[in-house]
């Protein structure tokens, strides 16, 4: 069966069927049956576990609402024939009826809520006949030029590819003249976080105008989720195609409490993953703190429902456990590293980590110097061979990495106090709240008082391991943790894939080809979606990028677009333009101050829970020597 262009095969449901509103009603049950109690702790709470944009999503909402009342209110809207969502005047929708209107000239994008209101284009509004003449294919399968083609996008599908010469372009099609140019298949991120805290607004326009047509959303609140895949799968927001998560599941004490399910024993996981099964998200996505009943039982109940795991490899389980037992793909190299150090020093470096743990007066300062310490010593021991093996052994089982190794060069080049990315240029789309944000918690959180050499070996490290597992025959995607808050901090949406694919090749050693698959075809193996993702081929889902020059001689060229086509909606570079304008203009809003320091309080929270640090006051907290940090953990203090 067929569903939004994505075939229904084997284990993963990319698009649960049925009307939105039975999807939603039946999460409200499951979600009864699964915890009473819980949710009745969530109306006193109101919907943190859901999105903080519940407000925007659903004008006139009450304000203190939980899952169930939230789910009821999105179903009864649905179906309600009078609910309707303006934009500057204009009804955009009305009921399950209406389709976004108000096609003029030019193209504005007014951003409502977390939609965007689309006021025709230069490009094209809804899909036509497309016909690129004369330009050059990349097969990225195979690793070659196919010069001279002529592709016709129809609808939302690609309908011929073939030698421009034999070609015949329909009449009425739009013509685009490809000499000179590079035609890809759209690009995936396939680990972001762009459904929550009205990112959308201003990430949805970026993915596009950079040539990411699809993400995989892995960490966001269910309403979102449900909310914008059903909305861009039906053409009435703009956005790239989206798979996700929901929730994460992890142990009650969890580092994300208001974006996690908690789960304390095997029971819970079953009754989690069944929830969200029913619910309709995409895949489960497991975390650092589950125990190895909860995470065993979580694997074996997805496996016996038919739904893919993906995440992080728990602390009490090993990356090869996770693998056996169906993890689908690993986020970070998490358990990852330590496969490629041989037994002994791997017996050496977890006394050390644990000696250290036990030691009086733990800081964060002294907690991030134990792992440079660790991170050195693994650089020094690290066994290629070994790698390998394990890239052999993550092959055989189906499992994937995403390194996110975009983000870990961020990081690297903060500990080494050279990071210049305050000044990418690229900034000027980011909103200024999040900049603030993002230089407070770089100048204050992660300037620690130690050498930054050992967190420059970590990411070498970090290089060689992916480069080994791949030559051993792991699958490989594209991911950044593009979230507008702490996992990538100056990781600007869309523009941060691109660096991603830039950094296999420049510091991993990947071949351009192996790089661009890791955001194209790899994604579509991925998602066992070949059938209509991946390649420039006849008959599958039009989302294309047209490049200026050729991302095989110099993988660099991707950022050098003259156009995209997401689901047959073709956006030339005056389009594109437009979208980054519009953005552009929403980022220039002064910055909230309280809204930063609610963040960092959030953060010091974090760090607490997940480093096990009891620091209930200024003096304690004293070696940290930032003001700013100090006065967050004032306002931080975990309940005892």
């Amino acid at each position: 069966m067929r569903q939004d262009g994505l075939h229904t095969r084997q284990r993963f449901r990319h698009y649960p069927s049925g009307p939105i509103n039975a999807r939603v009603h039946r999460a409200a049950s499951v979600y009864t049956q699964h915890n009473a109690a819980a949710n009745a702790r969530d109306v006193a709470r109101s919907a943190s576990f859901w999105s903080d944009d519940a407000v925007l999503l659903f004008p006139g909402s009450p304000p203190v609402v939980g899952k169930n009342a939230l789910l009821d209110y999105v179903a009864d809207s649905f179906k309600d024939p009078d609910f309707s969502i303006t934009c500057a005047g204009d009804t955009l929708m009305h009921g399950t009826a209406r389709r976004l209107t108000g096609i003029a000239t030019g193209l504005t994008v007014v951003i409502f809520g977390l939609g965007f209101c689309a006021r025709g284009a230069t490009g094209q509004a809804a899909p036509v006949s497309v016909a690129i003449t004369h330009v050059t294919v990349i097969d990225v399968e195979h690793g070659r030029r196919l010069p001279d083609r002529t592709v016709l996008v129809n609808g939302n599908r690609i309908a011929l590819v073939a030698q421009s010469a034999s070609s015949r372009v329909p009449a009425g099609a739009r013509v685009i003249d490809g000499r000179g140019e590079y035609l890809i298949p759209g690009l995936w991120d396939m680990h972001v976080h762009a459904l929550r805290k009205g990112r959308s607004r201003w990430m949805f326009p970026l993915f596009i105008a950079t040539g990411i047509t699809g993400i995989r959303d892995t960490g966001s609140p269910l309403d979102s989720l449900l909310w914008y895949r059903n909305r861009v799968s039906t053409g009435k927001v703009l956005g790239p195609r989206i798979v996700g998560t929901g929730p994460l599941l992890d142990a009650p004490a969890a580092q994300y409490p208001y974006l996690t399910m908690p789960v304390a024993s095997g029971a819970d996981g079953r009754r989690a993953v069944d929830s969200l099964a029913d619910a309709g998200v995409n895949f489960i996505k497991t975390y650092n703190s589950l125990s190895r009943d909860a995470f065993f039982a979580i694997a074996t109940e997805a496996r016996r429902r038919g739904i893919p795991i993906i995440g992080h490899v728990p602390y009490k389980v090993t990356a090869f456990e996770a693998s056996d037992s169906g993890l689908k793909s690993i986020e970070h190299l998490t358990r990852v590293v330590g496969l490629c150090v041989p037994e002994s020093a791997n017996r050496r470096l977890d006394a050390e980590e644990a000696a250290a743990r036990k030691r009086p007066g733990m800081t964060p300062d002294s907690i991030m110097a134990m792992f440079a310490s660790v991170n050195s010593h693994e650089f020094a021991a690290f066994d290629e061979r070994l790698c390998e093996q394990a890239g052999a052994h993550f092959a055989h089982n189906g499992t994937w990495q995403v390194p996110t190794q975009e983000r870990d060069l961020h990081w690297t080049r903060t500990f080494l106090a050279s990071d210049t990315t305050g000044n990418d240029p690229y900034l000027r789309y980011v909103p200024a709240e999040v900049i603030a944000f993002w230089t407070h918690y770089r100048d204050s959180v992660v300037a620690r008082p130690f050498d930054g050499l050992p967190a420059q070996a970590r990411y070498a490290t970090k290089s060689r391991v992916i480069r080994a597992l791949v030559r051993g025959g792991n699958g490989l995607l594209a991911g950044t943790d593009t979230d507008g808050d702490d996992a990538n901090i100056f990781g600007v949406p869309g523009v941060a894939l691109h660096h991603e694919i830039e950094a296999f090749v420049r510091d991993v050693g990947l071949s351009p080809v192996q790089a661009l698959r890791a955001a194209t075809l790899g994604p579509a193996q991925f998602l066992d979606a070949t059938d209509s993702l991946g390649t420039v081929a006849a008959g599958k889902l039009a989302d294309l990028v047209l490049l200026d020059a050729d991302p095989l001689l110099d993988i660099r060229n991707t950022r050098r677009i003259r156009a995209v086509i997401t689901n047959g909606r073709y956006f030339d570079r005056g389009a594109l333009d437009s979208l980054l304008a519009g953005v552009e203009h929403a980022a220039g809003a002064p910055p909230s101050h309280s809204a930063s320091v609610r963040s960092i309080e959030q953060i010091a929270i974090n760090l607490n829970r997940s480093q096990k640090l009891h620091i209930h006051s200024p003096a304690e907290a004293a070696a940290l020597g930032r003001a700013p940090v100090l006065s967050a953990l004032r306002r931080a203090r975990p309940s005892k």
